[in-house]
Order: C-alpha cells, then structure tokens, then sequence
C-alpha cells in the first residue's frame, strides 16, 4: 500500500493542482512548490501531536471517518473557519507562525494551502489506519516512520 504522502501526491495531479491553485489565488507553479513543502509539514505535525499517548488518542477521534472525494468537496470551496479550526486543533497553535514563515520563504500566503492540506492528509491517514486495521499504537509508528523517511 503507498504511504501517505504518495497518496497524496497521486492526487495531485495537474488538474487538480491547477484548480487547487485557482481556488487559493495562486500561480500553479507556485502552487505544486508549496504542495511539496505543505504536505510533509502536515504529516510532521501529526506524527508530532500523535506522539504522546493523549495526543495519538485525540488524533484517532479526530480523524475523518469516511472518505468520500475529498479533493472534490475541498474544490467546491469547503474552505471556510472550520477548515482553520482543525488546522489548529491538529497541528496546534503555531499554525499561523508557520504559515507565515513559509509565505515569507515561498512568495506567497500558504495559510490556505494548509488549511487544505490537513483535511486531505487527515482523511488519507483515516482511510490508511482503516485499510490497515490500525491501533492508536499502529498510528503512532506509521506517522513517525513516514515522517522520519522523509526527513533522511
């Protein structure tokens, strides 16, 4: 089974980014550049809040119970407060700081690509501890061996 950031980047495909970029006001060029940034700090930051037993607990609640086309109901313009809500909820009260510190770094507001992002990654990570059967345990240690891959 591919891992969570493959999944995520076989759902980015051209169209998609393409109308992504659209949606959040940014050059698709641009766009595909934040994706590659986006998504492994998103797959951090819930490898980082899954690292204590609460913390693991809290995500496996929070985590969506079903998938139907996320990409397709974030393209429908799902991108409101509670969109921000659960950025924050999962990745904690930095958000912002980072987003502004990759905006600076990128050339271009990223707050909204995140907000995107952590819907997306939660809702493959919920299907993935499904498919798989995994314990809050079995999280844990798929989101730090990804985590940690990406990071060598």
């Amino acid at each position: 089974m591919p891992g969570i950031l493959d999944s995520l980047n076989s759902m980015l495909t051209p169209d998609v980014s393409s109308r992504l970029a659209n949606a959040c006001g940014v050059d698709p060029a641009l766009f595909q550049k934040g994706a590659s940034l986006v998504g492994p700090l998103v797959l951090g930051g819930f490898a980082r809040r899954a690292s204590t037993s609460d913390g693991a607990n809290s995500l496996m609640e929070k985590l969506p119970t079903d998938t139907p086309d996320l990409l397709k109901s974030l393209l429908g313009g799902a991108m409101g407060g509670g969109q921000r809500d659960l950025t924050t909820s999962l990745l904690g009260s930095g958000t912002n700081a980072i987003g502004s510190s990759l905006s600076q770094r990128l050339g271009f507001d990223v707050r909204p690509l995140l907000n995107l992002a952590v819907p997306v990654v939660g809702g493959i990570i919920g299907k993935f501890v499904r498919d798989q059967k995994l314990s809050t345990m079995g999280l844990t240690s798929q989101l730090h061996k990804e985590s940690s891959d990406y990071s060598q």
